[in-house]
């Protein structure tokens, strides 16, 4: 089980991190971010959120960060996003 906070977060995130991890709501938000980047490769976590209605963007970000930890995917470019029109990094599913 990866830790879902920083050692440096106030109490209530620490708390909150937690409850999450119990109550298996991170895990099935890291599926649906996989699930995501399985049907939209290459995408920005806004263009993900754009698409899929799933999660926002912050939300993708932060499951992918945990699914790229566990090897389920992994960054892509960096490229311009076609929400934010900003430079961002891109997603990618691992082989197989």
């Amino acid at each position: 089980m990866l830790q879902n906070y920083r050692n440096t977060d106030p109490e209530t995130s620490v708390i909150a991190g937690m409850g999450v991890e119990s109550h298996g709501k991170r895990l099935s938000r890291v599926l649906m971010a996989v699930k995501a980047v399985k049907l939209y490769p290459g995408r920005t976590a806004a263009e993900l959120e754009h698409l899929t209605g799933y999660l926002d963007s912050y939300e993708f970000n932060r499951r992918l960060s945990d699914a790229c930890h566990e090897k389920l995917v992994k960054h892509g470019i960096k490229r311009k996003c076609t929400v934010k029109g900003t430079p961002c990094m891109t997603w990618e599913p691992m082989n197989g």
